[in-house]
């Protein structure tokens, strides 16, 4: 019965956490405090949506993510049986983690203006955030006029139970309609046409929901989707109007026949000179300065830090992305797994570390395709104007590929993080 004290109480406790978190280091955090790390913003989540105060509920759920981000990160990394592969690898992830912790720390992903702020650069945009909360699923559309609405979803276990069942079964269209009908009830979803930008949460971080159904119709028919790290983050993504300058780089390793051509067939049609083999150096990733956009086709790898894409001369993963402020304002990754889009997924977010770094768009693929797949999709989203309109030209080429008799798993895996118009 005293709502001012325990809005008080609950606002001290997260920034208690938020302290604790700016002052330990990876070795020394505590495990209790990992483990607790998101329960106040949860329950200020709670009270605040209990009221009402969505705007408030909000504004929490833009803190518990970027300081999520930062948790991710120094949380213990798995390394193999051998003690010896083990203490090197650990080191690795040691010296990467908090070098990318420190980078992060200074980037937009963990900026956390004002909602008020937030919500008038999303106006005119209909976005939905997912945020899980003492084992339920909540979500809060922010509809194109800036009124906001908030959903419980369901159980976490349940909908978990549901997203396993869609990734084993991607093509069944029963199950794409039971999960698309839970996730996305008609009071959160805009009016068909309109694009939808989604902020996903576990557990459903790697669910592709343009390939989900309501009513029997695929939601790629009624929507474009793009999606964020966060609304926050999102609001920063604005696109401005510049001359294309453009570096293309494709088959540093000169095994990748199909991403030498797409390559060429890219730089072609942005008329400039591709970057191949020897020349598709990380190198010239970090010095492209005045690049505004730059399209990679290459092997993306897993290391002790995370994702990494295979270049000539080494690798470039999420650190030196953020590191090095690669902030090109459109990236277009069509390899193997370069998008997931939080931890949840099997390899770290290499993707969003170009939008952290600056860049208002990232094309990229979530897990793995064939290599005819990737360039028909590079083809068809330049076609489509993808340069002017990124968010439409991913649709239209996941269209397309679809009339084609694409596999769900095939077209479904490319994700256009940002991209905000």
């Amino acid at each position: 019965g005293e709502s001012a004290r325990a809005e008080q109480a609950l606002r001290r406790a997260v920034q208690a956490v938020e302290r604790m978190r700016d002052t330990q280091h990876g070795d020394t955090f505590k495990s209790w405090l990992l483990a607790a790390r998101r329960a106040p913003f949860e329950d200020l989540f709670l009270y605040y949506v209990s009221g009402r105060r969505l705007a408030d509920a909000l504004e929490v759920v833009q803190r518990a993510t970027a300081r999520s981000t930062l948790d991710g990160l120094l949380e213990s990394p798995l390394t193999e049986s051998s003690p010896a592969r083990g203490i090197v690898a650990a080191g690795a992830w040691s010296e990467g983690m908090h070098k990318l912790a420190r980078a992060l720390r200074a980037s937009r992903a963990m900026a956390t203006p004002p909602i008020d702020a937030v919500l008038a650069r999303l106006r005119g945009n209909h976005v939905i955030t997912y945020f899980r909360a003492r084992g339920e699923l909540w979500a809060i559309a922010i509809a194109a006029d800036g009124t906001l609405h908030a959903t419980k979803i369901g159980g976490v276990a349940d909908i978990g139970a549901r997203v396993a069942a869609w990734r084993r079964h991607p093509e069944d269209t029963g199950v794409a309609d039971q999960l698309g009908s839970v996730l996305l009830p008609d009071e959160l979803v805009p009016p068909p046409g309109a694009p939808l930008f989604v902020v996903e949460e576990d557990p459903i971080a790697d669910v592709s929901i343009a390939a989900l159904r309501r009513h029997g119709q695929l939601m790629l028919d009624q929507h474009a989707v793009a999606y964020a790290p966060s609304a926050a983050v999102l609001s920063a993504t604005r696109r401005t109007q510049s001359a294309i300058r453009a570096l293309v780089l494709g088959d540093p390793t000169g095994d990748l026949p199909q991403a030498r051509e797409e390559a060429k067939e890219v730089a072609d049609r942005l008329k400039v000179t591709p970057r191949l083999g020897a020349d598709a150096a990380r190198a010239a990733v970090l010095d492209a300065s005045e690049a505004t956009l730059i399209h990679i086709a290459a092997h993306t790898v897993p290391t002790e830090t995370g994702t990494a894409l295979r270049l000539a001369d080494g690798l470039l993963d999420a650190g030196t992305v953020i590191d090095h402020g690669v902030a090109a304002g459109a990236i277009v990754l069509l390899t193997c797994s370069s998008a997931p889009i939080t931890s949840h997924d099997e390899l770290a977010p290499l993707a969003s570390a170009f939008i952290a770094a600056g860049a208002h768009t990232v094309v990229a693929s979530r897990w793995a395709i064939p290599d005819d797949v990737a360039l028909s999709f590079a083809r068809m989203f330049y076609e489509a104007n993808g340069i002017d309109n990124p968010v439409a030209a991913v649709a239209a080429a996941q269209r397309e590929l679809v009339r084609r008799g694409v596999p769900v798993e095939q077209w479904a895996t490319f994700a256009l993080i940002g991209g905000l118009p």
